[in-house]
């Protein structure tokens, strides 16, 4: 059984790699602990909490660590329209709280497209 970056890694510019592996370890115990050592769910859970992560790291990423005139442009545009628009700024509360604290359209491409200002 593979926890944390051996299962699969998320990209370090959100800072998760422990708390990955802590959850994954506890729910890893938890199942090892049962009667029934079904471990599909996990998997399933696993596949989608990273995907949505790695979507957050994705819009932290194209705001916090690109350089340049136009990469300026889009952080100070996007600290604007999110002052009028929360949910723009939603996948920090993904990286804080966990991923499934928010609505699933916020893992979307097109979210991201919107919050990176490429739509």
């Amino acid at each position: 059984m593979l926890v944390g970056d051996a299962a699969g890694w998320n990209d370090p510019i959100v800072g998760l790699g422990l708390s990955i592996t802590y959850r994954d370890v506890r729910i890893v115990s938890d199942i090892l602990a049962s009667d029934t050592w079904d471990f599909a769910p996990y998997a399933e859970e696993r596949a989608e909490r990273l995907r949505r992560l790695r979507l957050a790291a994705k819009i932290t990423s194209g705001l916090d660590a690109e350089f340049g005139e136009a990469a300026k442009a889009r952080r100070r545009h996007h600290f604007e329209k999110t002052a009028e628009d929360p949910m723009l700024g939603a996948h920090g509360f993904a990286v804080m709280a966990g991923p499934e604290t928010l609505p699933a359209e916020i893992f979307t491409e097109a979210h991201a497209a919107r919050v990176l200002e490429t739509a």
